[in-house]
């Protein structure tokens, strides 16, 4: 451990900032699945021996409202969208969900650059 750090992470000092680094952790999340789909229809998806389906799965703990009050029905909602909706609606939709982008404004990096191979 570098002088400074905690025993988990994020342990570096450089990368303890939370409203920036699991942002990009997860938009790299994001660029690396996309890498591997276009490279597998490339290369294997019509392919008589090796092809077949490629998908994601996503785990998610969800998260039920202790009430029926809106406060705490918004609160479930948003936990799913944060675990789930972050990973799951770009591949499927295209799109973070919006409360995702409410929250996390600039800081989410934009699926422009996904999309662009950046």
């Amino acid at each position: 451990c570098v002088e400074g750090c905690t025993e988990k992470a994020p342990n570096h000092p450089n990368f303890r900032d939370l409203k920036v680094f699991p942002n990009i952790a997860a938009h790299n999340v994001l660029r690396a699945h996309a890498a591997v789909v276009e490279h597998y229809r490339k290369h294997y998806k019509h392919d008589p021996v090796l092809g077949g389906e490629i998908g994601m799965t996503n785990n998610c703990d969800w998260r039920e409202p202790i009430s029926t009050d809106p406060l705490d029905v918004g609160a479930s909602e948003r936990a799913a969208e944060t675990a789930l909706g972050w990973f799951a609606d770009p591949v499927m939709f295209g799109d973070y969900p919006e409360s995702i982008k409410r929250i996390m404004g600039s800081y989410l990096p934009s699926l422009r650059m996904l999309r662009s191979g950046s």
